[in-house]
């Protein structure tokens, strides 16, 4: 960064209790003057936070700069080449202190690394609670032993083993309703076989449906009903047919 001829301080200048001294490391802020620029900034840091706008913002950051300039100091200083100090100009010390402002506030912006860090804790300390899965596994390996008794095991062990034997219980209900949908269809499509029983009639139940064949006339007659009946013998009154010549002429 470069500063004009004018910014320099003597070269004999010896940084005040005052003086705010921009820049990092031990000597910046082991400094007098940086702990009570500090000390400005925690101060009036509500008022900051809650600021309406920007302006009224603005505003708070312009006291801080003219506080920290009081009590015959020249305020903001920079290291330089040499072992010299510049005096640092109003824009670069409105934005020390904006920064200042916002190191401090950097706890309660969601976008801040350090708000970040601090989220990243605390789902750390949430997550250190649970059990990984690999403790798990093998804490479901050990509680199947029959030497070591369950009692002895963490109560996420029993957790575990309880959800892989509900798994279990769960994997043998739904084969058993496989198997008896199975069956079910099994017996469905085989054919069911049809037994039919029949006996034999008795000799009275022939005569009697002969009987009711045949009439009761002829079973009254004398003549065999299955005995076939002459012509000729069939009826005592027979009947000749008269006979008829051909060459004969016919009468008028």
């Amino acid at each position: 960064m470069a500063f004009n001829l004018r910014n320099y301080l003597p070269s004999d200048y010896q940084v005040g209790p005052h003086d705010c001294i921009i820049g990092r490391g031990k000597k910046c802020t082991q400094n007098p003057g940086n702990k009570r620029f500090r000390a400005i900034i925690e101060a009036t840091l509500d008022a900051y936070s809650n600021a309406p706008t920007k302006a009224t913002k603005s505003e708070i950051i312009m006291q801080v700069l003219s506080q920290v300039r009081t009590d015959n100091g020249v305020g903001f200083v920079k290291p330089a080449a040499g072992g010299c100090f510049v005096l640092v100009e109003e824009a670069s010390c409105r934005i020390a202190i904006a920064q200042a402002f916002r190191d401090a506030l950097s706890g309660t912006y969601k976008s801040s690394k350090k708000h970040k860090a601090i989220c990243r804790l605390e789902r750390k300390s949430i997550q250190g609670k649970s059990v990984p899965m690999p403790s798990l596994v093998s804490h479901a390996t050990v509680i199947f032993d029959p030497i070591k008794p369950a009692s002895l095991l963490p109560s996420s062990a029993s957790a575990s083993i309880n959800m892989f034997h509900l798994r279990d219980i769960l994997n043998e209900a739904t084969s058993l309703a496989f198997q008896f949908e199975n069956e079910q269809m099994q017996a469905l499509e085989e054919p069911i076989p049809l037994t039919f029983t029949t006996t034999e009639p008795a000799a009275d139940d022939v005569f009697s449906m002969l009987f009711s064949a045949f009439g009761k006339d002829q079973a009254e007659s004398a003549l065999d009903p299955f005995e076939p009946t002459p012509i000729a013998e069939g009826n005592s009154n027979s009947y000749e047919l008269p006979f008829y010549n051909s060459c004969a002429p016919m009468a008028a």
